[in-house]
């Protein structure tokens, strides 16, 4: 896993490695007003999943890794 991580670095050329720390609070507005027909948790957990997606496909050209904040997660 390493060798990928060296070998995007260098591919990119950035050693950047974002940091996922999505609090569902933290959700720019248009991941917040969808309709839901879950659970709120399920309703939660969806958005974030679909934010951090979008970031990710979004800065996936230029950044080499990124890095899950767990404890947002367990809540």
């Amino acid at each position: 896993m390493i060798d990928k991580l060296i070998e995007q670095i260098i591919q990119k050329k950035s050693p950047i490695c974002v940091g996922l720390d999505t609090k569902f609070d933290y959700l720019p507005p248009e991941f917040l007003s969808r309709e839901y027909s879950m659970d709120v948790l399920s309703y939660a957990a969806s958005n974030i999943f679909q934010y951090n997606r979008m970031l990710i496909d979004e800065i996936a050209d230029i950044v080499p890794s990124v890095k899950v904040q767990a404890a947002y997660y367990e809540m």
